[in-house]
Parts: structure tokens; sequence; C-alpha cells
């Protein structure tokens, strides 16, 4: 650890196996606080790079309880946190819709990190178990199109670096590395950053780690942004391919930021049942359209994003979503 402590210190970069090791060590509760603390630091000081964020990737997938991964298609649609800007459960909408028009989604999900409400706490609130073991969640994924992976109970691991992480109070490696993590490794994946610096990193990161094809997005929210541009690194062919997309582009209007402003977690619960049933906030609709839209694309329902939106939309309007969600509800609560 401490040769490559130095080695950062000069401002040189570490081997995927380097992080990779360390990484391990610090799941497996091998590690000193200060020698987290130190290189965690050391890290964000000099800029991590793709190799190092792979290798602690590596680390915590194979330090993770197991998930049995499909052999068919599937996605996980999930976000960084932190952007802070407190808005509604875009994402966990997007599941849902997404299933509905039959695309399999593994979504790793987590408490709230800057908001009020994460996926875990608007999925208690509905009643839906968040804590399902893998052969369940596998059961509900081949079954339904969507399980919802609790990140704290697939990555225990983790626990032995929050108190480093609650004590420096800054990001770290540890921020970017929740949607990369996903056990079920999907070959798909759309992932919203609280950063822009970080999308070609994070794209690069899910091309070493072998993921077919991938939106990495930030539109200042972790998500496509219906207030505003939205950055975007594509990984698909095994290329990176960089854009800027608008609502308009979309086939959506604009809506201020704070129009899916989100609350606490009966709020923003609330919103999504009515937002499935092509109620409630016009913007939250639109905002879940984009991305569901996203997902679409990516798993080859959609030629273009914009026409992703609309079959997003349409399910929402015409019933297919609300019709969806209520089996997926009477399912697993009635398995509960």
């Amino acid at each position: 650890m401490n040769a490559a402590l130095d080695q950062l210190c000069r401002g040189e970069s570490l081997s995927g196996q380097q992080t990779q090791e360390f990484f391990a060590n610090v799941v497996s509760g091998d590690c000193e606080p200060l020698e987290l603390a130190a290189m965690l630091v050391a890290l964000r000081c000099k800029g991590e790079t793709a190799e190092e964020v792979y290798g602690a990737a590596r680390a915590l997938l194979a330090a993770a309880e197991p998930f049995a991964t499909p052999d068919y298609d599937f996605i996980d649609c999930c976000g960084t946190g932190g952007d802070g800007l407190a808005t509604l459960n875009v994402s966990t909408a997007t599941a849902f819709v997404l299933a509905a028009l039959g695309v399999p989604v593994a979504k790793h999900g987590n408490r709230a990190v800057s908001s009020k409400s994460g996926s875990t706490d608007v999925l208690k609130i509905l009643g839906i178990p968040f804590d399902a073991r893998p052969a369940r969640s596998r059961q509900l994924l081949d079954n339904l199109q969507l399980a919802f992976l609790h990140a704290p109970q697939y990555h225990a691991g983790v626990k032995h670096a929050m108190p480093v992480r609650q004590t420096l109070k800054v990001r770290t490696l540890f921020n970017l590395l929740g949607p990369i993590i996903n056990p079920a490794r999907p070959n798909l994946r759309l992932i919203g950053l609280y950063d822009a610096r970080y999308l070609k990193l994070v794209a690069e990161t899910l091309q070493k780690l072998g993921v077919g094809r991938a939106l990495v997005v930030n539109g200042e929210v972790d998500e496509i942004a219906v207030h505003g541009e939205t950055q975007v690194v594509e990984l698909r062919d095994g290329e990176l391919k960089s854009c800027t997309i608008t609502p308009e582009q979309l086939g959506l209007p604009r809506y201020p930021v704070s129009a899916i402003a989100g609350g606490e977690p009966e709020y923003n619960a609330e919103a999504l049942l009515q937002a499935l049933a092509g109620k409630g906030s016009e913007a939250y609709r639109a905002a879940i359209a984009a991305n569901a839209g996203a997902g679409l694309y990516l798993a080859g329902k959609a030629d273009s994003l914009k026409r992703g939106a609309e079959f997003a939309m349409a399910a929402l309007q015409d019933g297919v979503a609300e019709t969806y969600l209520q089996r997926y509800l009477n399912e697993v609560r009635d398995a509960a």
C-alpha cells in the first residue's frame, strides 16, 4: 500500500491490478482507516483513471453476493445520486416503463444520497421488497422482467469503508462505483452521473468490463434532462461516441428543473403512481419518457432516442405502464 500511495503522490496512476488488490483488502476489512482515507484522497487529487476505477469495480464485483447472470439481454438504469437537486425518482419509474414494454431490468439501487428519497426508499413505501434473495430476484427478472437489487445487500463489504467516507465528507471513487457494480452484470446500461467530467471515464470503465451497450449521461441532474441539454457518451460496438441532446430532439417540451422537484418518500411514491397512470406532473412524465426512451434505444426496441421517448410516453398515456405496475405489485406483495 505504501508503494502505491507514494506512486499516487508523484502524480503517477495505478494499474488496474494495484487498485483491485487494494480495494479487495478494503471490502474484506483488511485495510486501516487511515490507509483508506489517504488512498481515496490521493486518487481524487490526482484524478482517477478508467483503469483505476476498473480495478476497484473488479474487486467489489468479485466480493459481491453472487447473482446468476441471465443469458438474455437486460438493462440497468440508475444514477450515482449526489447531484444535489433532490428530484423525483426518475430511474425507478423508468424501470417500470421499460419492463412494461418488454425490456428486462435488473435495477441496482440504494437509499437517498443527496435527496430525501432514493430508489429503495420509494420501493419500501410501495410495499415492494427491496432485499429479496438473489434466487427470488432472478425469478422476478425472468418472469416479470424486473428485479430490484439493494446495493448494501450485495456489497456488504463496503460497510468497512463507510466510517472513512462519512468522515471525509468529499466525493471519492466510491461515488462513481454504485452504478458500475451491479452484481447481475447487465450487458446494457443507462447510467446517470452527478458530474459531466466523469462521463468518458465511466464509459471507458464499462468498456473494460465488457458491457455491450451503454449511455452515460449528465443533464445537470444524474439522468437525461427535460430542463436543458444532456451530455452523453455512448458505448456501442466497442467504440465511444459523445453527443449532446436536448428535450426538443426527443420531441419533448422543456420544463424547469423545479417542476420535477421531489420530497419525502411518500410524496415521491405517490408521484410515481400518478405518472405511471398517465396523470400528475407533465414534467415528470416527460422525464420518465426521455429516460425510458433511452433504455428502449439501448435494447434495440427503438431506432432512435426520439422514437424511444415516443414509445415510452405512449405507455404512460395508454395504460400499459399502469397495468404492468399493478401486476408487478400484486405478484411481489402476494409472495412477501
